[in-house]
């Protein structure tokens, strides 16, 4: 059980659940999205891979769950 609720944000309807995914390898980012439509098939997944695309995405989306790798270059998980 998941201990948030999936709320109405930004539009998104009450079953969907926004995913925010930094990842900067395309193919670990999509095998991240494939497990997690399996959990939540409604959900708006979004990957970005630098870190002005994940100020942009924070800015813009209200993510329920943020997926975030140790390092994103030029960062670590510690920046």
């Amino acid at each position: 059980m998941w201990p948030f609720e999936v709320g109405g944000v930004h539009g998104r309807n009450d079953s969907m659940i926004c995913i925010l995914n930094i990842e900067h390898l395309q193919a670990d980012g999509e095998r991240n999205q494939l497990e997690a439509s399996k959990k939540f098939p409604q959900n708006q997944f979004t990957r970005v891979d630098t870190l002005e695309a994940l100020i942009e995405a924070l800015q813009a989306l209200a993510p329920d769950v943020i997926l975030a790798e140790y390092e994103l270059p030029p960062c670590d998980g510690v920046e």
